[in-house]
């Protein structure tokens, strides 16, 4: 018998405010129809969201899983592996992840907004060899972020994979801006 629905009792604000950010994005239970059905989209989201808040390499928070009450709280039939929640972390899309992070700081009040950007270099090649060899050009991507000044939280950004002047990812994140001026 699968389970249909999340039927959870909360033990933790985390764990509660993890819950309805799952009822938000109305996500189904399971991504696959007929295969297995160890781990819920609920539980996957939840595990991701602990690893990053525990600001732990990969193999110690798994580690740490075993110890702490989590597992059960989450209704885990079995821990996974640290491979199996890298592949978790790979299945989001961005469409996904920038849902997730909407209802995220959807009650944040910012009065003090910042756009900047940045660019991550697409090639593990420093740019001194690069000069040193006659490459021209090395591609990267940019990364473009608005962030509250106040609490430093990032509330959207952009990644462009081409040479974009900075104005036209500011553009597009003013469009998709929610919040109103303060008073």
């Amino acid at each position: 018998m699968t389970q249909t629905t999340i039927q959870y009792t909360l033990e933790n604000n985390l764990h509660g405010q993890i819950l309805k950010l799952c009822h938000q994005m109305e996500l189904s239970l399971h991504f696959n129809h007929k295969g297995p059905k160890i781990f819920t989209n609920y539980q996957r989201i939840a595990l991701i969201i602990l690893y990053h808040r525990s600001k732990k390499a990969l193999r110690d928070f798994v580690a740490e899983l075993y110890e702490s009450l989590w597992p059960k709280w989450l209704g885990l039939k079995e821990i996974p592996g640290k491979s199996t929640l890298n592949d978790w972390m790979k299945l989001f899309q961005l469409q996904t992840i920038r849902q997730l992070q909407t209802i995220l700081v959807s009650d944040q009040k910012p009065e003090i907004l910042a756009i900047d950007s940045t660019g991550i270099d697409s090639w593990h090649l420093t740019r001194h060899y690069a000069w040193r060899i006659g490459m021209p050009y090395i591609p990267h991507t940019k990364l473009n972020a608005l962030v509250d000044v106040a609490t430093s939280v990032i509330l959207d950004y952009t990644f462009i994979l081409k040479p974009r002047h900075d104005v036209l990812a500011a553009k597009s994140i003013l469009r998709r801006i929610k919040y109103s001026a303060p008073r």
